[in-house]
């Protein structure tokens, strides 16, 4: 289960940042409240890789996407700073845990640029992981 287990570690950590943001996970309800953050997040695992021929575990790799919406008529300042915190918050090296399978965070959060959308501005964060999965 290990699409599953990196999907909960990211939405884990993710809910141990303060102030916290109400957050809409995929495939779930979620309604905005008109002029308040939110944040909407999205799992995109890649083709595994298999960096040893025979070997006991293969590479899950991919990206954990933070989509943060902000109220557009405020300028990027503050959507900007949040932006910033996720990318600190989930910085490179970073190594999560779930069921004994460890989440390398290996590179610099991206913060990819704004874009309006309706009401909301948005600004994604792209955080990109690798985790050896045992195949023993």
């Amino acid at each position: 289960m290990s699409i599953l287990d990196i999907k909960n570690a990211f939405e884990a950590k993710l809910l141990e940042m303060t102030p916290a943001l109400p957050t809409s996970y995929e495939a779930s309800s979620f309604k905005p409240v008109a002029g308040v953050p939110y944040q909407v997040v999205q799992l995109i695992p890649q083709t595994p890789d298999n960096p040893v021929v025979d070997g006991p575990f293969y590479r899950e790799q991919g990206e954990f996407q933070i989509f943060l919406a902000y109220p557009s008529n405020k300028g990027t300042g503050d959507v900007l700073k949040r932006a910033q915190m996720v990318r600190d918050f989930f910085k490179r090296g970073t190594t999560l845990t779930k069921n004994g399978l460890s989440i390398l965070i290996y590179r610099t959060p991206t913060i990819a640029g704004t874009q309006i959308i309706g009401d909301r501005v948005i600004v994604p964060v792209v955080v990109r992981y690798t985790a050896d999965v045992n195949i023993l």
